[in-house]
């Protein structure tokens, strides 16, 4: 059963701004380790599309901050994720209990951060990870099978914003999952938890992208891992959730923007379209 994630109703565009301010109070926080970080989760899509064309609807938003470390983090020293982890605390952020992956706090607004890593030597996808060893209620980051993808796909964007608090205003530059990254993890995240928003996630960048499906196939295909196997796998995979309209990701997507008045095969329709459009520009390079 869906717990979270489940329908737009649940998300208020309204605080964008807000979890964005908060976001940018974390990476600050972090000082030389948030060089190290890489947003990979909701706010990714209004950071890659801050102004969709005319006719198209903002992005929905999002209710957390997912950050992926980078390889140099993972392969470090177990004091890289004390440092993170004191700063945390330093900023008022506590762990979930039993989920030292995940840590709740916020100055003016709350915010769960979330806390991901590629492979790891000896751990897999899905398992938690800490240099030495997962210590109770220390920081560790949840495996990514796709997170080696994201530690080479990734642009810097700059944004300003007022920090919580009456902190003022401020530009940060943070490292954001690139298109071609953020699909893959979107695509693994879909076949891999209960959450609607994954597929309306895939959907609104594919369909909001500037120059539409055309222009993110050629963003993808200048991606670093666009031949990779791992993100060809995944290529694969999407086409398989947005087959058709009764495939498990349109269906998702159809379920997160149900409505009264809102036919649900219109809508897995119209999923299941955008993706196809994407895959059909992106065929003849991967032929």
């Amino acid at each position: 059963m869906v717990t979270e994630g489940g329908h737009l109703g649940e998300y208020d565009p309204s605080v964008r701004s807000a979890l964005l301010a908060e976001a940018v109070h974390v990476v600050r926080a972090f000082g030389f380790a948030g060089a190290h970080v890489v947003i990979i989760g909701g706010l990714v899509p209004s950071l890659l599309v801050p102004e969709p064309g005319p006719g198209l609807e903002p992005h929905i938003g999002t209710q957390d901050l997912d950050l992926c470390l980078r390889v140099a983090l993972v392969e470090g020293e177990v004091g890289h994720y004390e440092r993170l982890e004191q700063t945390l605390k330093a900023a008022g952020f506590r762990p979930h209990p039993h989920s030292s992956w995940r840590w709740k706090g916020g100055v003016t607004h709350p915010l769960t951060v979330e806390f991901f890593c590629p492979l790891a030597s000896g751990c897999a996808a899905g398992r938690l990870y800490r240099p030495g060893g997962v210590v109770g209620g220390k920081l560790s980051a949840l495996v990514l099978s796709t997170g080696t993808l994201i530690d080479r796909d990734f642009v810097e964007q700059e944004v300003v914003v007022e920090l919580p608090g009456g902190g003022g205003r401020t530009r940060q530059r943070l490292r954001v999952a690139g298109p071609a990254a953020y699909l893959a993890a979107k695509v693994d995240a879909l076949r891999n938890r209960l959450k609607n928003k994954d597929a309306y996630d895939i959907v609104w960048m594919v369909e909001s992208w500037p120059g539409g499906q055309a222009g993110l196939a050629l963003v993808i295909r200048q991606s670093p891992i666009h031949t990779d196997p791992l993100f060809q796998q995944a290529l694969v995979a999407l086409a398989q959730e947005f087959a058709d309209l009764d495939a498990a990701g349109a269906r998702m997507y159809a379920r997160f923007m149900s409505a009264p008045g809102v036919d649900l095969d219109q809508s897995a329709r119209r999923a299941s379209s955008a993706v196809k459009l994407l895959l059909a520009e992106l065929a003849p390079a991967r032929l």
